[in-house]
């Protein structure tokens, strides 16, 4: 008699370990491939179009850039652009006074009013088409 409570009780522990371990696979496995529940939803948007008589930064005034205010850590800037759709390494941060001017391909595109280039990275911008 003990002997078989003694082997059903190892059967009931070997059975929950596997189901454990395959618990546990299916949890690494969707955190490895972990994707936003919600897609994130952008505060600020700013419309670019290609200028082409711009062939360098300082060929286009600063007054001439659209501006984007009020941004925050944490917030998503949202660029409508006409065309493909620029790499992250195309992207580059200026500090100018006080704000921060992004370049696209080295072509300005967009200030960022009243915060620091080290807040801002390629992943803070997000595209969609115009």
């Amino acid at each position: 008699m003990f002997a078989l409570i003694l082997s059903l009780s190892c059967a009931i522990v070997i059975v929950l370990w596997v189901e454990l371990r395959r618990l546990f696979a299916r949890r690494a496995a969707q955190y490895q491939a972990f994707e936003p529940l919600e897609p994130l939803k952008p505060r600020r948007s700013a419309r670019l179009r290609a200028t082409p008589s711009a062939r360098r930064v300082e060929d286009v005034p600063l007054e001439a850039l659209p501006r984007i205010t009020g941004f925050r850590p944490g917030d998503v800037i949202e660029l409508a652009i006409e065309g493909p759709v620029p790499r992250a390494e195309d992207l580059q941060f200026e500090q100018i006074g006080r704000d921060v001017r992004l370049l696209i391909e080295g072509f300005p595109a967009v200030i960022v009013e009243a915060t620091h280039a080290a807040l801002l990275h390629p992943a803070v911008i997000r595209f969609r088409s115009a």
